[in-house]
C-alpha cells in the first residue's frame, strides 16, 4: 500500500494595494449644490449619514428639500419625525413648494425599522424618539446599519449640545459613514455653514470642499 504524500498549498499571492479594484461608488444628487460639494458629489447609496446642528439651522429644511429632489427622480423616500407633527412639517412643505415628499410621523422602534426597509432613502428626525434607554439606542443604531447593507440610504437629524458637540449616543457617531454639521453664519441670517470635515468615509484626498456655505432665499429654501 503506497502513502500519498501531502500535496503542498501554493503560497499565498502578494497584492499590492494600487492592484485591487475599487467599486465606483453610486452617489445620489441632492439637487442642493453645497449639500453635494460636501458629501463629494453627492449622497452615497447605502450609506448612513448623520446631519446634525443647533435649532433653527435649517437641519429639517434641508433634508426635506433633498428627499423632495431624489423622490422626483422616482426614488422611494420617507421622512420620518419622532418630534416634529406631519402637519407643520406639511406648512414646511408647502412654503417651499415641495411636491414629492412624503411624511410620516412614528416613535416605534420595530415600526421604524420597517419603514425603513420599503424605502430607498430615508431621514430620520431623530434617534432619541424612538427609545429610552442607551442600550436600545445602540441597537436600534446597529439596526440601521444594517439595512444601509440592503442599499437603503438613511440621513439621521441631531441635536448639538451647549457645548456645539454632537450629542445622542455615541454608536451613531462612530457607526455613521459621514457626519455633517449644519450651524448659521454670525455675520448673515441668510447664510448657513456645512461641514463634513470631522468624518467622510467616501471622501476624496482633496479636502478643500469638505466646508462651504450655503444661502437661503426670502421662503427659507436652500440655494
Amino acid at each position: 500500500m503506497t502513502t500519498k504524500k501531502p500535496t503542498k498549498k501554493p503560497a499565498a499571492k502578494k497584492v499590492k494595494i494600487s492592484e485591487i479594484k475599487r467599486w465606483p461608488l453610486y452617489r445620489i444628487s441632492t439637487s442642493v449644490r453645497g449639500f453635494d460639494q460636501v458629501l463629494g458629489g453627492g449622497i452615497v447609496r447605502g450609506s448612513l449619514t448623520v446631519l446634525s446642528g443647533p435649532p433653527g439651522s435649517g437641519k429639517t429644511r434641508l433634508c426635506l428639500q433633498a428627499l423632495d429632489a431624489i423622490a422626483a427622480f422616482g426614488v422611494k423616500t420617507l421622512f420620518v419625525s419622532s418630534e416634529q407633527p406631519v402637519k407643520d412639517l406639511a406648512k414646511i412643505c408647502k412654503q417651499l413648494e415641495l411636491r414629492y415628499v412624503t411624511l410620516k410621523n412614528c416613535v416605534n422602534s420595530d415600526e421604524l425599522l420597517d419603514l425603513v426597509d420599503k424605502n430607498g432613502v430615508v431621514v430620520i428626525d431623530t434617534v432619541n424618539g424612538f427609545v429610552s434607554s442607551p442600550k436600545e439606542i445602540s441597537e436600534l443604531v446597529t439596526a440601521l446599519r444594517e439595512a444601509t447593507c440592503k442599499d437603503v440610504t438613511i440621513i439621521v437629524i441631531a441635536h448639538v449640545n451647549r457645548a456645539g458637540n454632537l450629542a445622542g449616543p455615541r454608536d451613531l457617531a462612530h457607526m455613521a459613514d459621514v457626519l455633517v454639521s449644519l450651524d448659521s453664519s454670525r455675520s448673515d441670517p441668510r447664510t448657513r455653514v456645512l461641514d463634513a470635515s470631522v468624518k467622510n468615509r467616501f471622501a476624496t484626498t482633496d479636502r478643500q470642499f469638505a466646508t462651504t456655505q450655503l444661502r437661503l432665499d426670502a421662503t427659507g429654501k436652500f440655494l
